[in-house]
């Protein structure tokens, strides 16, 4: 089992290239949503407003425990799908590679 990171442990990360980041940030995406959210990175980009913050569910779950959040979990776009999207006549779906914290004290 993984040792739980702290705030401090995300104070501390490792700092990579800005390709490096998008890179691994594109893995987590669902081949389809991959197009659109490079189009949205060179969008935020080219404003000068780049992404500056990810977290991958567990990064988050380990966040809302150090804040002291004594319940949390994640909702993935999966289950969102399955939640809120199913049988719907139009065939809606969320895009991949957005995760919600539902988090209580």
């Amino acid at each position: 089992m993984s040792k739980t990171k702290t705030l401090q442990d995300f104070e501390n990360h490792k700092v990579v290239s800005q390709n490096e980041w998008l890179k691994a940030r594109m893995e987590l995406l669902d081949e389809e949503d991959k197009p659109m959210q490079e189009i949205a990175e060179k969008g935020a980009c080219a404003a000068e407003t780049p992404f500056v913050s990810y977290f991958t569910p567990k990064e988050l779950l380990d966040l809302a425990h150090e804040a002291g959040f004594k319940k949390a979990k994640t909702i993935s776009t999966k289950d969102m799908e399955h939640y809120y999207f199913t049988n719907r006549a139009d065939n809606l779906l969320p895009a991949s590679g957005e995760v919600f914290l539902l988090a209580t004290t």
